[in-house]
């Protein structure tokens, strides 16, 4: 009988519910591979609409950028609507424009929204609708990098809207600094915006979209701030588990100089930790080296994970070597000071990118790819590609 009842509830909800996973080719011209996102049917009503919950996630703090935040009538995209889109874009980190926008919605606004954002349906009666607005908006954001609070909210609405009136969907890098402030900010109750604010003595109203852009750009750049001044120490396994040493002032500056790399090409120095193996000091991007030193005893070099020709072509002049018996797959270089690794950013900055683009295939294999009774081992290799392995267990 159990298992007629569990048939007939299968059949259910296959009739009604309906999960699909399409490929979007035109999210943004800076994007050459193709995106998935996900769409969802819910119940036949007037004002339904196919949840879209896809958002390109940043990796870095930009200097140009454009805060938004919305108001709706509810929580669920499928079925609630936007009536406030607010932005304020920022360029090398001064505010140049804003947008405000208030959105007429197919249905009343209910009571206990209009007192928590003050928005009435009297506001909203003579406001466009989102086939006017969502173009403005699209044209304002333009290429730039989006920052958000609680991004997945404010994203599923705008995206949601955007599959609605068939227009393309946003692909550009969204920042949630929902993250950044679990991240740095530990000493508070939770993590909700008005916390935050409170937090941080911000003198702004809540739950209206531009006013709480105001407070997103003030906690953004708290969050850098923290993130740019913050002082590493190493964790060293030869030692006690929890002892904790601070660097020598050449890893001091190596370290400095990475993230001088990082920040001067838009790249997010908060993926950044550093550690120590045997004799050798590692600079870390997720959890995997990045870059590797040698700054203790009478040599003292950089492992660089190139070949000899792609060295000499940035510096004839720099003397290297080839690996030891422990460095097969590294080249010595062997540099006068630490501000001459500049010189090789190139490098530097390639290896980061590849890196970055095997964690995100990794991450997708994992949501996506294999059932959870498959464990997922990843292996960077040594010409710089990732394998994904299964085992069943």
């Amino acid at each position: 009988m159990l298992k007629i009842i569990k048939k007939v509830l299968n059949v259910f909800r296959r009739k009604n519910t309906k999960i699909t996973t399409d490929i979007n080719e035109n999210f943004c011209n800076n994007h050459s591979h193709n995106e998935l996102h996900e769409t969802r049917t819910c119940k036949n009503t007037p004002q339904c609409q196919e949840k879209v919950t896809f958002y390109n996630k940043c990796t870095y703090f930009p200097s140009s950028f454009v805060i938004l935040d919305t108001e709706t009538t509810g929580f669920s995209p499928s079925t609630e609507h936007l009536i406030q889109i607010a932005c304020i874009k920022v360029v090398d980190d001064v505010i140049v424009e804003t947008f405000n926008e208030y959105v007429k919605p197919p249905i009343p606004i209910p009571e206990k929204i209009q007192k928590l954002t003050g928005i009435t349906n009297e506001m909203v009666e003579n406001s466009s609708n989102i086939y006017d607005i969502m173009p403005k908006l699209i044209t304002f954001i333009g290429n730039n990098t989006i920052v958000c609070h609680n991004a997945s909210f404010d994203m599923s609405f705008i995206q949601t809207n955007l599959n609605t009136i068939n227009l393309s969907l946003i692909g550009n890098d969204v920042l949630d600094t929902l993250h950044l402030a679990r991240k740095y900010i530990k000493d508070v109750e939770n993590h909700k915006l008005e916390t935050l604010k409170k937090h941080l003595h911000i003198d702004t109203p809540s739950h209206n979209a531009l006013n709480d852009c105001e407070v997103t750009l003030k906690l953004y750049q708290h969050c850098k701030e923290l993130c740019e001044n913050r002082t590493p120490s190493i964790n060293i396994k030869a030692t006690q588990k929890n002892e904790m040493i601070e660097l020598n002032e050449l890893e001091k500056e190596y370290y400095a100089i990475t993230k001088e790399i990082f920040a001067e090409n838009n790249k997010d120095i908060s993926h950044l930790k550093v550690s120590r193996t045997s004799i050798y000091f590692d600079i870390n991007a997720f959890d995997y080296i990045f870059l590797r030193f040698k700054t203790t005893k009478k040599l003292k070099y950089w492992l660089a994970e190139a070949t000899q020709q792609e060295i000499l072509n940035i510096d004839s002049n720099v003397y290297i070597q080839e690996g030891g018996k422990d460095e097969k797959k590294y080249i010595r270089v062997f540099l006068e000071k630490p501000e001459d690794l500049k010189k090789f950013t190139e490098i530097i900055l390639n290896r980061f990118d590849q890196l970055c683009v095997d964690k995100q295939r990794y991450d997708e294999w994992v949501a996506n790819g294999k059932p959870m009774h498959y464990e997922a081992i990843l292996k960077i290799n040594s010409d710089k590609t990732v394998t994904i392995e299964t085992r069943k267990y």
